[in-house]
């Protein structure tokens, strides 16, 4: 009887999650005001080419970042980041650092 009610108390919480539980990707704008805390920080027209993907339930606050970064001579640089929704701002968890085969034109 107790395992039935604790299974059940456990659907009831699964179904009540709003499908889609994780917090929304980063805007450009966004990704741009969290890379300002680097050393050379971009402007959102210095991004393009963004793809973050949440870690899922385990860590719905959390992306992992691809995005292209214009230099100051006006070549691309492809980099990953991590970041995290952190009450109403956006932070830096770990990078960023350039991915492998990083120089686009």
């Amino acid at each position: 009887m107790a395992r039935t009610f604790i299974l059940a108390s456990f659907a009831s919480l699964l179904f009540a999650l709003p499908s889609g539980a994780n917090a929304e990707a980063p805007s450009k704008e966004q990704l741009a005001a969290a890379l300002a805390h680097d050393f050379d920080p971009p402007s959102a027209s210095g991004l393009r080419a963004i793809q973050c993907k949440d870690f899922g339930l385990e860590e719905p606050t959390e992306f992992d970042c691809i995005y292209e970064q214009k230099d100051r001579r006006g070549a691309w640089y492809a980099w990953d980041v991590i970041v995290a929704i952190d009450g109403n701002q956006w932070i830096l968890l770990d990078g960023p650092s350039p991915t492998s085969g990083s120089k686009h034109h």
